[in-house]
C-alpha cells in the first residue's frame, strides 16, 4: 500500500486540531480547549517571621466532603485539578495554629482558573 506524500501532512494536521478544538468552549470563543488539567488552587506557605516552614501538611475539601492531601510542588502546593466552586484548604504544621481558607474557583468554559491562597503560620504558645 502506497501513502500519498501530500495527505500526511494533511492528516496530521486535522489530528491535532481535533486535540485542541474549541468545542468543549461553551461561548463559540475562538479558545482552544485541551486535555491538559489545570490545578485549581495554589498555595505558599511561610512563617510568620518571614522564614520557610518544613513539614506542613497541606489539603483541601469541598462543599464538606472528604479531605484530600495538596500535591506538594517544591516548597509551593496545588489543591485540587479541574475543581470549581469553594474550595477550602487547611494547613497544620507542628508549634503553628492550624489554619483555613476558601477559594473560589471559577472555570473558563474549558478549565478552571487557578486561585492563589497565602498562608502565614502563626506560632502557638506552649
Amino acid at each position: 500500500m502506497t501513502t500519498h506524500p501530500r495527505l500526511f501532512p494533511a492528516f496530521a494536521f486535522l489530528s491535532l486540531a481535533a486535540l485542541v478544538a474549541p468545542g468543549c468552549n461553551p461561548d463559540g470563543g475562538s479558545k482552544a480547549c485541551t486535555d491538559l488539567a489545570a490545578a485549581s488552587v495554589g498555595v505558599t506557605i511561610e512563617a510568620a517571621d518571614g522564614g520557610a516552614v518544613d513539614g506542613a501538611t497541606v489539603s483541601w475539601s469541598q462543599d464538606g466532603g472528604a479531605s484530600t492531601a495538596c500535591d506538594d510542588i517544591t516548597g509551593d502546593w496545588i489543591c485540587g485539578y479541574e475543581v470549581i466552586g469553594n474550595v477550602d484548604v487547611t494547613v497544620s504544621l507542628p508549634g503553628y495554629a492550624d489554619q483555613t481558607q476558601t477559594a473560589t474557583v471559577a472555570s473558563d468554559g474549558c478549565h478552571a482558573i487557578e486561585e492563589h491562597l497565602d498562608f502565614v503560620m502563626q506560632p502557638v504558645n506552649m
